[in-house]
């Protein structure tokens, strides 16, 4: 699942004694796409817009055509698009959150003005932690920026593609410190994950949905109910219809996976260990690639697992009778992402050296075949894999990061075959 979060305004709110969460809404003043800000008679409180340019340009001033890292200058980009030509990318640029938006398959990119937002030291101090702002977008019109300060989580959402910004809060748990995964599936229908710091391989994970869009929060399971306790790290899905969804994370004490399946939107779920093969023998490590929903009856894990035997892409299938099927693959070196297409058929990225080699599966994960690899002019050796997103079997989109965290946008039409420069 990919969860939120939201704030409260003028009202006491029980949230933790009653496992709700509750949030007063502010009308920011609406920020046109030219970075002026409109008044709003609705609002009480007055948010600026973060300086913000009318767009960035496809080429350099020479006239050359110019990269996704000199037209954006993010640092720790994140990417999501719906479809060939729309979507956002999001970062920081120096310590001020950025918000751009393309229309044309990222040939251009207009900067989306924003409401005032706490600054962060990415830089320096990474992704996460208190005042870094996370960002969801449902769709071209529907998103949201999110934030935890001190025991309060913060929202703006937007419902225009950010012509303007709402506001909202709540209560967190004091132990709450990260968001770990925001994720809607609807304008209306959204969760968020929080997770404090697990020093000692065990962090408090505290589950939070929204059905209005993010006005109001309820909190509906924590790791001390239903949510897995140990690591400090979870991926989740959730369907369409909002109602089964997954949670997974790595149990460092056992070395196993523990997830959750729910049938009712998180309220409850379905706990259990999931052990790597009898064949996989000395387990050093484990990293979760994508917990997926396959649909009602059905879940999958993806994990790439350190073993006595090197490297292993592990793929755990649930059947439709509940019944976890695994299956692991050798692998050269890091498959740093992977993507479903289907039931059956996947991508992953795999490092082979300095080169980022396409993997394609056609039987859930039992045998992978090399597809290709991505051209040398278009990674370096330090590249790092951002965000791997399919649109559908064919098109796809690839935001990549070298060792000076300048980004690089990659997409491609025929199924990972072969890539170019958006």
């Amino acid at each position: 699942m990919r969860f939120l979060r939201g704030s409260l305004a003028g009202t006491v709110c029980l949230a933790m004694l009653s496992l709700s969460g509750c949030a007063s809404t502010v009308t920011v003043p609406s920020v046109a796409s030219s970075g002026q800000a409109k008044q709003s008679a609705a609002s009480n409180s007055s948010a600026k817009p973060a300086p913000t340019g009318s767009s960035t340009s496809g080429s350099t001033t020479n006239g050359a055509v110019a990269t996704f890292a000199d037209t954006t200058h993010l640092h720790g980009a994140q990417l999501t698009m719906f479809d060939s030509r729309s979507g956002y990318a999001w970062g920081y640029y120096q310590s001020a959150f950025k918000l751009i938006h393309t229309t044309n398959a990222g040939k251009t990119w207009t900067n989306v003005s924003l409401p005032t937002l706490p600054k962060n030291p990415f830089e320096s101090h990474g992704p996460g932690g208190s005042d870094f702002v996370e960002c969801s977008f449902f769709d071209d019109s529907h998103g949201w920026l999110m934030w935890l300060a001190g025991d309060k989580a913060h929202i703006y959402f937007t419902s225009d593609g950010g012509t303007s910004w709402q506001a909202s809060s709540f209560s967190v748990p004091g132990d709450a410190s990260n968001i770990e995964e925001s994720m809607f599936v609807s304008a209306k229908n959204g969760w968020l994950v929080l997770v404090g710091d697990g020093g000692t391989g065990a962090s408090p994970k505290y589950l939070y949905r929204t059905t209005d869009g993010g006005v109001t929060f309820k909190l509906v399971n924590t790791s001390a109910f239903q949510l897995p306790h140990n690591g400090d790290t979870v991926m989740a899905d959730v369907t369409p219809d909002g109602k089964h969804g997954i949670v997974a994370g790595v149990d460092p004490l056992s070395n196993t996976i523990s997830i959750g399946t729910s049938a009712d939107g998180g309220s409850h779920f379905s706990t259990q260990q999931l052990n790597m093969p009898a064949s996989v023998h000395n387990v050093s490590q484990i990293r979760i690639l994508q917990a997926q929903v396959v649909d009602s009856h059905s879940a999958r894990v993806t994990a790439i697992v350190g073993s006595a035997a090197g490297q292993l892409l592990v793929v755990m299938n649930e059947d439709q009778h509940g019944v976890w099927h695994t299956v692991a693959s050798k692998v050269t070196d890091d498959v740093q992402a992977v993507q479903w297409t289907s039931t059956d058929t996947g991508l992953a990225i795999e490092r082979q050296g300095t080169k980022l080699v396409i993997r394609r599966t056609a039987d859930g994960g039992q045998t992978w075949a090399t597809d290709g690899t991505i051209p040398d002019n278009l990674v370096s050796g330090s590249s790092t894999v951002l965000k791997f997103q399919m649109i559908d079997m064919s098109t796809g989109w690839l935001l990549i990061q070298n060792g000076n965290l300048q980004p690089a946008l990659l997409s491609t039409t025929d199924g990972g075959q072969h890539w170019s420069q958006a």
